[in-house]
């Protein structure tokens, strides 16, 4: 039987630095997408698990069971499938709930003869809610800041404001995907491990995916790609037209190339020969950077309110899930 890893995010824990950074790379993984950087990105048999309802699952059974048997699964490698989708259809989209998804892929697995195994990366909910919003409140987000801070505060809100907490219960999240693929089969990756001791995030990830760790290491030991900083910078919404332009500047490294004075030079000809067209509502950019910051404010001054809100299901997590006390500190 061959094992089959599927790594479901969450998003905001460097999950694309993972992606494109270690999956991708690495000679003993066997990587099957998600691949940020291509179009289409997903899998596309994932795609249909997380986009069908039960109807059109149900329908389209037989041949996702063909394409999952069909999959390019390796002898000598780790298999491997990473996709945040997993959880952002529940927790953002509220379209499928991970309930759903793991146990549609649990079945497509189990009929062919492949043993499903999955691994989540989780992050402090005071963080990892922040952090998601700042990429999120101009586009799928269906909530905001205030009715985030009440739902907490134990005020009366909406059903999607309840849901998109309620996707950040990793106790209950533990529990559910524990119930499907069995504890055996189930890993958490804390992120805090990142920044406190990365040396340690590779050993265990290397660990988990049988992986050479000195190459994990080399792969992973650079800056983390897709921050929220850059990321709002790449938004119309929320950058000037010179904002956009310096982060496309920066992407290209042109920093260690020229000095500042042709750094203006060329944005300069970039708003009048290449940018001419874009329109940016300077008004509106304003606005929704006073929205953002206003937002991150209010968390931050409800850091304690947040932790205290996942207090008890932090708590039983922790019961399942053995980490250290300086990781244990974001949490309780």
């Amino acid at each position: 039987m061959k094992n089959l890893y599927v790594h479901i995010g969450f998003p905001r824990t460097a999950t694309k630095t993972l992606q494109l950074r270690l999956f991708k790379e690495h000679n003993d993984l066997n990587y099957l997408g998600r691949f940020p950087d291509r179009v289409p990105s997903h899998n596309p048999t994932i795609s249909r698990i997380l986009s069908y309802d039960e109807e059109e699952f149900t329908k389209n059974f037989d041949n996702l069971s063909r394409e999952i048997k069909n999959l390019p699964l390796s002898l000598n490698k780790t298999n491997l499938i990473s996709d945040e989708f997993f959880l952002l259809r529940d927790l953002l989209h509220q379209k499928t709930s991970i309930k759903v998804s793991i146990q549609r892929l649990k079945k497509l697995c189990e009929i062919n003869n492949i043993n499903l195994k999955i691994i989540y990366s989780v992050r402090n909910q005071t963080d990892i809610i922040s952090s998601l919003f700042t990429v999120t409140f101009l586009s799928s987000l269906k909530t905001d800041c205030e009715k985030i801070i009440s739902a907490v505060n134990g005020l009366e809100t909406d059903t999607y404001t309840r849901n998109f907490l309620k996707g950040f219960d990793y106790n209950q999240l533990h529990y559910t995907l524990s119930e499907i693929v069995g504890s055996n089969n189930l890993s958490v990756v804390f992120y805090e491990k990142l920044s406190i001791t990365k040396d340690e995030y590779y050993k265990e990830i290397s660990d988990l995916l049988s992986l050479s760790n000195s190459e994990t290491s080399k792969l992973l030991d650079y800056k983390r790609i897709h921050l929220s900083s850059d990321q709002i910078r790449n938004q119309i919404e929320l950058s000037t037209k010179s904002q956009l332009i310096f982060y496309q500047i920066k992407k290209l490294n042109f920093k260690k190339i020229f000095n500042r004075n042709f750094m203006l030079k060329l944005v300069t000809f970039f708003k009048k020969k290449i940018f001419s067209n874009v329109k940016i509502d300077k008004k509106k950019v304003i606005e929704n950077n006073l929205i953002l910051n206003n937002a991150l404010t209010e968390f931050k001054k409800n850091n304690n309110l947040i932790k205290d809100y996942f207090l008890k299901s932090n708590t039983e997590f922790f019961k399942k899930n053995k980490v250290n006390a300086d990781i244990k500190k974001f949490y309780l």
